[in-house]
């Protein structure tokens, strides 16, 4: 039984419809959480896999791929993406090494899957299973985040406990910060994990939530937990912002908080939030940044937070 032939001008014609799909359908997604962010990164192995695949059919009808060929055309590519990296920040992107590194697993796979044409039925099979397997490898960091957003949203109304570690994924720290998790501090009855956040004397230190639940229509209040072991008063500001934001200080909410010593229990009307915005009403179905920080403290200081949540 004979395998069945693919004409070349075909393969290739079907290789590039498959690439500008792809290239058009990630560019095409605006959403950048946890999973549509790293799938955009991702892409780039897939993206690089039909390249290479394209370009060895392509120049197949010309001359033999031969293993020096494959490795000028991977050379090439590789070094190719190189360069487009190189070049983003004159185009007011970012470079990323992650990017880079992906393009390197799908020229990879598609030289091995292309050198294993020579070979034998069963060397052959394993070298098509071990490229498959590693061009799938790079879908890891957007399943994890796929599953992390479906832990988020089955934790609801709960917002942040601090006690699962895929919760750490949601947030970050900011203005150089430091966060750590830890056992709830003595006088703190209601705590068991907290985070404990170390502020420096940096302009905006703080915590921001940039993955926070984005759905707050069926709420009426945001509330958390704040404990404090300073002996004197900390001004504290939340900020909540939506998808529209326009990074403008009147297009958001800020409230500033004086955090006594001690236990402090936070609460926040929802219905000020969705009318902070001086020309707009804020999208409460579309909340995409939640912040705790300080403005310019003079001194650095210590602050614990626990159970942030929809009510």
């Amino acid at each position: 039984m004979h395998a069945i032939s693919i004409p070349s001008p075909f393969k290739s014609s079907l290789i590039a419809l498959l690439l500008a799909l792809l290239i058009v359908g990630i560019e095409s997604v605006e959403n950048q959480n946890l999973f549509w962010g790293p799938l955009h990164d991702s892409a780039h192995a897939f993206a690089a896999y039909l390249c290479t695949a394209l370009l060895i059919s392509l120049l197949k009808s010309e001359q033999q791929t031969t293993g020096f060929r494959l490795a000028q055309i991977g050379g090439a590519l590789f070094a190719t993406g190189i360069a487009i990296e190189l070049i983003q920040p004159a185009l007011g992107r970012s470079a990323s090494f992650t990017d880079i590194y992906y393009n390197f697993v799908g020229i990879v796979c598609a030289l091995a899957v292309s050198a294993s044409r020579q070979l034998n039925p069963v060397p052959k099979a394993c070298v098509r299973v071990i490229s498959l397997a590693l061009l799938l490898s790079s879908l890891t960091v957007p399943a994890i985040g796929a599953a992390t957003l479906s832990k988020r949203n089955q934790a609801i109304p709960s917002l942040l406990n601090f006690e699962d570690s895929w919760q750490r994924r949601l947030y970050r720290a900011g203005g150089s910060a430091n966060l750590s998790l830890i056992s709830k501090p003595k006088g703190w009855e209601n705590a068991s994990t907290a985070l404990k956040v170390d502020f420096p004397t940096t302009k905006y230190p703080g915590v921001s939530v940039p993955h926070v639940f984005p759905d707050w229509r069926n709420y009426h209040f945001l509330k958390l937990s704040i404990f404090s072991k300073n002996q004197d008063t900390i001004a504290l500001t939340i900020r909540i912002h939506d998808k529209k934001h326009n990074h403008s200080y009147d297009d958001r909410y800020n409230q500033r908080f004086e955090i006594q010593p001690g236990t402090n229990d936070i609460e926040i009307e929802l219905s000020a939030v969705q009318h902070a915005p001086k020309a707009r009403q804020m999208d409460m179905g579309e909340v995409t940044g939640l912040a705790m920080f300080a403005a310019q403290p003079e001194e650095t200081f210590s602050l614990y937070f626990d159970d942030l949540r929809l009510e």
